[in-house]
């Protein structure tokens, strides 16, 4: 019951995210999600391609692309390739 439980309210956070939030909101959340140790290196390694994660993020590739290029612009991310390094988490 306890895992059904979880399961539940980790669906219901889901829905509020994709729905409440803008697709910059998402991406940084997913990121930060991905990362969660400070202990950890800063870099976080894509193992499915864009397309899937814009998916998973209800958004375009296309706008994928153009958040990822804004936040490296703004100097929060660096992309290498498959890699993303977080260069200013507290931002």
């Amino acid at each position: 019951m306890s895992l059904l439980s979880k399961r539940i309210q980790w669906l219901l956070d889901e829905v509020d995210n994709l729905t409440l939030h803008n697709a910059t909101f998402r991406l940084i959340y997913f990121l930060l999600e991905t990362h969660q140790h400070p202990n950890y290196c800063n870099i976080i390694s894509l193992d499915v391609p864009k397309h899937v994660l814009a998916s998973r993020l209800s958004v375009r590739p296309e706008t994928l692309s153009r958040i990822l290029k804004n936040l490296a612009k703004q100097e929060l991310i660096a992309l290498h390739d498959h890699k993303i390094e977080l260069v200013d988490i507290e931002a």
